[in-house]
């Protein structure tokens, strides 16, 4: 009864463990398809946009021509130290290719336009909460935390897999002696 109890455990967690591995698979593969696709993905790290991409969200960013960009346009700009800051256009210059930017929750328009070069492009989609993950791993501590993470899943995939190895051979051993007890 315990054995059958076991091989029940062993059968949910190794569901469960596929489950997750082909969920994370699916989710790498999109992203990689989406970066080479010319979109971007970054987190908000402030609460200046308000409920409709508080902080911790994570963006994806289309790379719209700035030319293209039009007041109401909630966008993505470098500024100083590579810092990526999401806000509202409200102010295209095309003349001197600058963009005016205001975040939604700010009484006023930013300190300083954006030059054409230092738009990233138009926020297509935000996903709440998921943007902390990446502002966790970002820097050194979080790169390591993810190379851990990487390292125990693909550990536990080699470990899977030498399990299932070793139970088929186990089997076909007990089946083989079993058939060699009837033959004799």
């Amino acid at each position: 009864m315990a054995r059958g109890k076991v091989k029940i455990a062993k059968g949910i967690i190794s569901g469960l463990a596929t489950l997750i591995f082909t969920l994370l698979a699916i989710i790498g593969i999109t992203a990689i398809i989406l970066h080479l696709l010319g979109f971007g993905f970054y987190a908000v790290r402030t609460d200046s946009m308000g409920n409709i991409y508080p902080s911790g969200t994570l963006i994806l960013v289309d790379n719209t021509s700035p030319s293209d960009i039009v007041k109401g346009d909630v966008i993505s700009v470098v500024i100083e130290d590579d810092v990526v800051l999401t806000h509202r256009a409200v102010r295209n210059d095309t003349e001197n290719e600058l963009i005016y930017t205001q975040g939604d929750m700010n009484d006023s328009e930013d300190s300083a336009p954006s030059t054409y070069d230092n738009v990233l492009g138009r926020v297509v989609l935000g996903i709440p909460k998921i943007g902390s993950i990446a502002l966790k791993l970002d820097g050194t501590n979080g790169r390591r935390a993810l190379i851990v993470i990487v390292c125990v899943l693909l550990a536990y995939v080699l470990i899977s897999l030498v399990v299932n190895i070793v139970d088929r051979i186990t089997s076909r051993r007990k089946s083989d002696e079993r058939k060699d007890k009837k033959h004799l």
